[in-house]
C-alpha cells in the first residue's frame, strides 16, 4: 500500500508540470481559433464584367458593374435582367450589411421589382408609379458559418398595355458590403 503522504507529495510536484502543459494546450487552442470574418481577395464567380475592390482589412468591398445592368419597358411590356456574383468569405459568424445602389423611374401603368438573393435570404422591393430617383437598398446577411456570399439580383420591369405611355426603368450599378457596419448596428439594437 502506498502511503497517502507520498501520493500528496508526488501530486504537488506534478502540479507545476501540469500547469505548464495546460498553458501550452490553451495557447495552441487560441492559435487555432478561427479568425474574424473577412471577404475574399477576388470573386469566385461573376455573370457580368465587374470591378471588385475589397478593403485592405477585407472587412468591406465595392463591386461596380462595368456594363449596363437594367430592365426597361421601352421596347416591350415586360423586361427582366439578372446578375450574379460569388464572394468567398472566411471566419465564423458572418454578419454583413450589403447595399445596392441604382436608379428607378416608374410612370402610370408601370411597375418595377427588385429581387435580391444572398445565399438563403431574400429582399424584394416593388416600385410603383411616381418614383423617379436614386435608391439605396440594404440587405443584411447573417450566418453562423458560410464560405461564400452568392448574390443574385433580378430586375423586373412591367408595363400595363392599357397604358401605352406608361413605363418602368431600373438601373443598378454598385454593390457595397461591410462587416464592420453590420456588427456595430447589431450592438446598437
Amino acid at each position: 500500500m502506498i502511503p497517502i503522504g507520498n501520493i500528496l507529495r508526488t501530486s504537488l510536484k506534478l502540479l507545476p508540470v501540469l500547469a505548464v502543459i495546460g498553458g501550452v494546450t490553451a495557447n495552441s487552442a487560441n492559435a487555432q481559433a478561427p479568425a474574424k470574418a473577412a471577404f475574399g481577395d477576388k470573386l469566385s464567380f461573376q455573370s457580368a464584367d465587374v470591378a471588385y475592390a475589397p478593403s485592405d482589412d477585407k472587412q468591406a468591398f465595392t463591386i461596380s458593374l462595368k456594363t449596363a445592368f437594367e430592365a426597361t419597358t421601352d421596347k416591350s411590356p415586360v423586361s427582366a435582367n439578372t446578375f450574379s456574383v460569388v464572394i468567398p468569405v472566411s471566419g465564423q459568424t458572418i454578419d454583413a450589411n450589403l447595399t445596392f445602389q441604382g436608379v428607378v423611374n416608374v410612370s402610370d401603368g408601370g411597375l418595377a421589382t427588385l429581387i435580391i438573393n444572398v445565399n438563403d435570404t431574400n429582399t424584394v422591393m416593388r416600385y410603383r408609379p411616381g418614383i423617379n430617383q436614386s435608391v439605396v437598398v440594404s440587405h443584411r446577411y447573417t450566418a453562423s458559418y458560410a464560405t461564400e456570399l452568392a448574390i443574385t439580383i433580378v430586375l423586373v420591369a412591367t408595363r400595363d398595355q392599357a397604358h401605352p405611355n406608361g413605363s418602368a426603368f431600373m438601373h443598378f450599378d454598385t454593390i457595397d458590403g461591410d462587416l464592420g457596419t453590420a456588427k456595430s448596428t447589431a450592438k446598437k439594437m
